[in-house]
């Protein structure tokens, strides 16, 4: 699963390092300036950026939902693996003739 995310920051290495701690390293795969949109929105007076605080608890409630997937998709596998298990014992064994 993957997702965009709008991080402003004064610079691209501060957005960089606001989206490694929030997401961790290994799940941000890059970084994009948007100088247009920066411009635009100075000029619209657009809302501010969510607070960290804030930004952290989307990053959280992103992250729950990611984990109770795969704690849905755990199950599965857990209860297929059981069928599987179930139906070979079930079937009957053939003779040698």
């Amino acid at each position: 699963m993957s997702g965009s995310t709008l991080v402003f920051a004064e610079n691209p290495a501060f957005a960089r390092d606001l989206a490694f701690s929030l997401y961790g390293p290994r799940n941000v795969v890059s970084v994009v300036v948007n100088e247009e949109a920066d411009q635009t929105n100075e000029s619209m007076g657009s809302p501010k950026p969510p607070d960290p605080d804030q930004q952290r608890i989307r990053a959280l409630n992103t992250q729950k939902k990611q984990l109770n997937q795969q704690l849905k998709t755990a199950r599965a596998q857990r209860q297929l693996k059981q069928a599987q298990t179930a139906m070979q014992k079930a079937r009957p064994t053939p003779r040698p003739q």
